[in-house]
């Protein structure tokens, strides 16, 4: 387990994984709202491997497509 810089870092670079890959499915960026979270807002406690790997995650959002008329 690294220092929390380190795993903020890490958490970041996630999120841009996801973004990059959405993007390449065809869906713009300005239509994303990203979150990664790690330690600073754990979705389980970090005593166990296990809620540590659940805590590795992206929340994302996307927004619908508004269509112009």
């Amino acid at each position: 387990r690294g220092s929390t810089e380190y795993n903020e870092q890490l958490a970041t670079e996630r999120a841009n994984s996801v973004v990059s890959w959405l993007a390449e499915a065809g869906i713009t960026t300005d239509r994303l709202d990203l979150r990664s979270f790690g330690e600073r807002k754990a979705g389980q406690d970090l005593h166990s491997e296990e809620a540590l790997q659940s805590n590795r995650r992206v929340d994302v959002s996307v927004q619908a497509y508004q269509w112009a008329i």
